[in-house]
């Protein structure tokens, strides 16, 4: 008779709940998500949480400045609604948040904020009526 325990794989006790303060997992992450410079570039392997820390300083933005239009932006708009929205829905914002979310038209899908501010997500490869918004902030991936 087998007398250990089985083992059970349990979440992360430290992961993240989506729509809590974010800790940035490097100096990188820390000084692009604080940074005040006009431009911030990135780089780093697979998995560096690069997309993750834009997301996080967009939705900062669009949280922290009532009425603030944040552009997120990636060169083929189909690669940006398929890999960053997964991310930005399931591990930015609070899932009573995703019901603020709309899907894009001509001009960009948007995240809309209850403090007036706007995410607007488009590609590059078609950025329709987008382009002639202002724009406190871009992000592109």
């Amino acid at each position: 008779m087998n007398t250990e325990e089985p083992e059970f794989l349990e979440a992360d006790p430290l992961a993240r709940v989506p729509g809590t303060e974010w800790a940035a997992n490097s100096d990188a992450q820390f000084y692009a998500y604080w940074s005040y410079a006009p431009v911030v570039a990135l780089s780093g392997r697979l998995g560096s949480g690069k997309t993750n820390v834009l997301l996080e300083a967009a939705h900062f933005d669009c949280c922290t400045w009532p009425n603030n239009r944040v552009a997120f932006t990636r060169k083929v708009g189909a690669d940006l609604m398929s890999s960053s929205l997964d991310i930005f829905l399931s591990e930015v914002v609070h899932s009573n948040q995703v019901i603020d979310w709309r899907p894009g038209r001509a001009g960009g899908a948007t995240m809309f904020y209850r403090n007036g501010s706007r995410m607007i997500w488009f590609g590059l490869d078609r950025p329709g009526k987008a382009l002639s918004s202002q724009y406190g902030s871009a992000y592109i991936e």
